[in-house]
């Protein structure tokens, strides 16, 4: 070799040399004097050839074996470099003679036992970074790899676990120096080659155990634990997969091995091997416990992958042991958010194929969810809690049905433990949307449970066990409400509402006894449940905002009652049960608590959609039935009060002209009850005459009377209808209750007057005599002076005059005008505000005065006198009607100019 080209090469040992000298002379080996080699060395190494590198580094590595052991641990950081630069010369450890595993080891060695001595982070991570590159250098040279993983270095691959394993177990050190730790760690395990498995199985159960430990402890990074999962699964794959090479005793010869390994070979006996599959099964049951439930996706997923590839790949040695922890896994993640653990959930339940074992677990688990679910709920775990229990139940699927069939004390108490976990939020009823209910799912989502259960997760609960249970699950639960107090009672309508919503009809056969008891019980049920508030000649009853557990009752029994009609089509009781159903939801559509009127409209909706028809079709088709109903109950001493309920429900989503025959016996039942009642549900009848009224009008628009009879050549008159006939009845019987004294009846009676007026419109021989009887009535109400019934009172009057024109000429100008005067004088004398009866009094009043006179056809000198005035006169104090007079005011004078006005 020249001697220009051994530089490199007489640079390393020069330098090796005066670190020893250096050494041997008490002095320390600093920054300096390391800055200044590794200056030359880089400027020769990109003069030099292959060889002279291979030679250079593989001297600066032989000399870790002398120098190494002299330096302190602030030197060595000094020289960790020099020696990387050794590393960073060599191309390969296999071009070089002789040199093997125990070449490098001195320098693996000292820097691997030095990390944990490092006082920082950064001396430390430079380390590891030194082990990687060898790490590096034998993936990339498998004769010294191969050496590095035989039985004679294993103490090294043991001197690897537990010092990185102690780094990983302080929670406090460096995040980049733990992750930097995992890496080389991972590394080890990775470059193993086949043939050295069975030298890391002498210290994998302590490297299991450490990872465990490590991986458990409450301040681990996710990150890190992602990767000490997947350093976990590769070591056991590397060890114990199926085709691995396992540790054979009886190839050890113990006098070639230092006396240290013989304990270790020792170890490894037969009553090691057996326990190996316990040892792996307890680490996963520890980990899952903690991540198949973790917050973060890629834990949970590198979690489930390592148990799936150790059950896949390690067969023969781990047989049945983690059958328990896949199922498990199945259990957790079979209704996960996410598709990919769904996917994972179906995997493990195909990998145990002993069903035996399966139905064992599922039955176990079952029986403690039951005992864990309410504390579970109230300890904010109850959503997980029940999509494994849906797990639970889906995977004993038949075995539902027949602990149904059986009456099982397990299916008792799995519906108890269900009750005891639901409970309604009866305060969040109130924060609810007013979008239209499309479905039962957003029916019963209306329901907001406590200790934030969703929804959702109960309704997949009923799903499997309407699913697997069948309709033998319905009648455990109608079983349980009898015997129960109202709040568990709305807890298990809830359940029954999901019950019934995820049978499906088509399975169930129309004669089955249950489905028909059920319908009758629901219907008994929701009769009684649902009051009727009704009182006797008072003002309508109101309820308190606040809701309570009565009226959730009777909203679900409505839903319920709704949804088990969909059972009895073909049944041969259908039309009796129909009827029943149908007219106990009709009832609470009227019903003055609104959630219970919503559930009962949404009731009715759900039927009409499963009969493929509208409402009012479905209405339309039970009308007989219905009337039949209201006529009966207008003639029962005990259930008159149903009658004019009833009625208002049929009239309100029905048609009066599809039965408008029957209805006419109804009505007049109803005015004999008027005359001869002495007032008992005075205000329920009139409810109901109003309601007809305003259906007979939307039914018969611009209502004509019949032509008349005989010649036509005759002055002949024409014929009422009817129709005209029914509403003259009406408003003769009612006409003396205008002056009663009950503000809502006389509001109802004013309601009526108009109506009826409506529809008389066009047959003068009726409306004028029912204008004239009905003035009377008017006045007492004008001459009373309450703000609630003067404006409707005036809409009335207006109304007359648009209709008769100046038939009521001189009632409006000699008989009403006093009464409105005197009444909108004293309004105005006082300090009127702006929301308040009295002040829509007021504002009524300036707003009609146009409209009598030009419908009543008053002179334009009759109006000056009397009703202008009451426009024309300014107010010493701005009002906030000024605006609304001032308006008025320049129509009428518009009016008497041209004779032309418009009112919008």
């Amino acid at each position: 070799m020249a001697e220009e080209d051994d530089r490199l090469f007489r640079l390393a040992t020069w330098t090796i040399s005066e670190i020893l000298q250096k050494k041997s002379g008490g002095q320390v080996i600093d920054r300096i004097f390391m800055s200044s080699v590794l200056h030359d060395l880089q400027k020769l190494k990109f003069e030099s050839s292959l060889d002279q590198k291979q030679l250079a580094g593989a001297a600066i590595i032989v000399s870790a074996r002398v120098v190494l052991p002299r330096l302190s641990l602030n030197e060595k950081a000094e020289v960790c470099q020099f020696y990387k630069e050794g590393l960073f010369l060599l191309t390969t450890f296999e071009g070089l003679p002789d040199f093997r595993w125990k070449t490098i080891e001195p320098l693996f060695h000292m820097y691997l036992e030095a990390i944990p001595q490092c006082e920082t982070a950064i001396m430390a991570r430079d380390f590891f970074n030194m082990l990687v590159w060898i790490l590096e250098k034998l993936a990339i040279s498998p004769t010294v790899c191969e050496d590095l993983y035989s039985f004679r270095s294993c103490i090294t691959i043991g001197r690897v676990f537990h010092n990185v394993l102690e780094i990983m177990g302080k929670p406090n050190l460096d995040l980049i120096l733990r992750k930097t730790a995992v890496n080389f760690l991972s590394r080890i395990i990775r470059q193993c080659p086949p043939g050295g498995a069975p030298a890391v199985s002498l210290f994998v159960s302590g490297l299991l155990g450490g990872l465990t430990r490590i991986m458990t402890q409450k301040t681990t990074n996710a990150s890190v634990i992602t990767d000490l999962l997947a350093i976990f699964k590769n070591a056991v794959l590397l060890t114990f997969s199926n085709g691995a090479e396992k540790f054979d005793e009886t190839k050890i010869n113990l006098e070639d091995y230092p006396t240290e390994m013989h304990y270790v070979f020792k170890n490894q006996n037969e009553e090691w091997k057996e326990a190996r599959a316990g040892h792996i099964k307890h680490y996963l049951e520890k980990l899952l416990a903690l991540f198949v439930i973790h917050r973060n996706d890629g834990v949970r997923f590198e979690m489930c992958e390592a148990v799936i590839e150790i059950q896949e790949q390690c067969g023969e040695v781990i047989r049945e042991e983690l059958y328990g922890i896949l199922l498990s896994m199945h259990m957790h993640l079979k209704y996960d958010d996410f598709e990919k653990f769904r996917k994972i959930s179906e995997h493990c339940l195909a990998l145990v194929d002993s069903k035996r074992i399966r139905d064992d677990f599922f039955y176990k688990q079952l029986d403690l969810q039951i005992t864990r679910l309410p504390v579970e709920t109230r300890s904010g775990n109850g959503n997980r809690s029940l999509s494994v229990l849906a797990a639970l139940l889906d995977g004993l699927g038949p075995n539902i049905r027949l602990m149904c069939t059986s009456g099982s004390q397990t299916m008792e108490l799995l519906l108890r433990s269900l009750a005891d976990s639901i409970e309604i939020n009866l305060k969040q009823l109130m924060i609810i949307g007013d979008v239209p209910l499309n479905s039962v799912s957003e029916a019963m989502q209306r329901y907001k449970l406590m200790h934030n259960i969703n929804s959702s997760q109960v309704e997949c609960v009923c799903e499997m066990l309407a699913r697997h249970g069948g309709i033998e699950i319905i009648a455990m639960v109608q079983q349980l409400i009898k015997s129960e107090s109202p709040k568990k009672q709305s807890t298990y309508h809830v359940l029954l509402g999901h019950l019934l919503g995820a049978l499906n009809p088509e399975n169930i056969p129309s004669d089955d006894p249950i489905v028909v008891m059920l319908a009758e019980y629901m219907i008994k049920e929701t009769n009684r449940s649902c009051l009727i508030r009704i009182l006797d000649d008072s003002k309508p009853h109101t309820t308190d905002n606040e809701m309570d557990v009565d009226m959730i009752i009777e909203s679900l029994s409505l839903i319920n009652l709704a949804l088990c009609m969909r059972f009895t089509k073909k049944n041969a009781n259908r039309t009796h049960i129909s009827t029943e159903c149908l007219c106990t939801i009709l009832i609470q559509t009227n019903s003055k608590v609104w959630i219970v009127q919503e559930a009962a409209a949404f009731s009715l909706k759900v039927i009409a959609v499963d009969s493929n028809q509208a409402v009012t079709d479905l209405i339309s088709m039970y009308s007989s039935h219905i009337l039949n109903r209201v006529s009966v109950a207008c003639s029962s001493s005990i259930n008159y009060h149903l009658a004019p309920v009833l009625m208002i429900a049929y009239l309100q989503n029905g048609q009066v002209s599809y039965q408008f025959d029957v209805i006419k016996v109804i009505v007049e039942k109803m005015l004999y009850a008027l005359d001869t009642n002495k007032q008992k549900y005075t205000y329920s009848l009139l409810r109901a005459l109003n309601e007809f009224m305003f259906a007979l009008n939307k039914d018969y628009p611009d209502h004509q009377p019949l032509p008349p009879m005989g010649d036509p050549e005759e002055d002949q008159k024409d014929r009422p209808t009817p129709q005209h006939i029914l509403v003259e009845k009406i408003l003769l019987r009612t006409k003396h209750m205008l002056s009663t004294d009950h503000l809502p009846v006389q509001l109802l009676c004013l309601e009526l007057l108009k109506g009826g007026l409506e529809l008389l419109k066009h047959y003068d021989d009726m409306l004028l005599p029912m204008i004239h009887q009905n003035w009377a009535g008017l006045m007492t109400i004008a001459g009373r002076k309450d703000p609630n019934s003067f404006v409707l009172m005036l809409d009335v009057v207006v109304f007359m005059a648009e209709l008769s024109g100046d038939f009521v000429h001189n009632k409006i100008l000699k008989e009403l005008y006093p009464l409105v005067e005197a009444n909108y004088r004293e309004l105005m004398s006082r300090g009127l505000s702006k929301n308040t009866p009295s002040y829509e009094s007021a504002k009524k009043t300036i707003k009609s005065i146009p409209r009598l006179i030009v419908y009543s056809k008053m002179s334009e000198e009759d109006a000056k006198k009397t009703y202008y005035t009451l426009l024309d006169e300014s107010d010493v104090v701005y009002s906030p009607l000024t605006i609304y007079r001032d308006a008025e005011k320049y129509k009428m004078d518009q009016y008497f100019e041209s004779g032309k006005i418009s009112f919008s």
